[in-house]
């Protein structure tokens, strides 16, 4: 698989951050990944941060058959200092 980009997520589900790897829309991939927040596939918490992969390197994300894997994780709670923060590491898979 290819990564299309790194991604951050704030507590308020508002994207903060897409790090493009390629040449795919930038747009477009925001718009899945607030699909994905929206859809609840993607768990923010205090706040998320991951990488998304493609199984292909085409411009389009859309195409039938395209399977997208999110590696991520969450935080579940702030401490009083980031060492002590507790994030949950999650992936899942889906088909396009």
């Amino acid at each position: 698989m290819n990564i299309i980009c790194d991604f951050s997520v704030g507590f308020d589900n508002e994207i903060e951050d897409v790090s493009m790897y390629n040449e795919m829309s930038k747009e477009l991939v925001t718009s899945l990944i607030e699909k994905l927040v929206h859809d609840k596939k993607i768990i923010v918490g205090e706040r998320s941060e991951g990488t998304v992969y493609v199984n292909h390197d085409k411009k389009r994300l859309y195409r039938t058959g395209t399977m997208i894997k999110v590696e991520y994780r969450w935080c579940e709670s702030l401490g009083e200092e980031e060492i002590d923060d507790v994030w949950n590491d999650e992936e899942f898979e889906i088909e396009i």
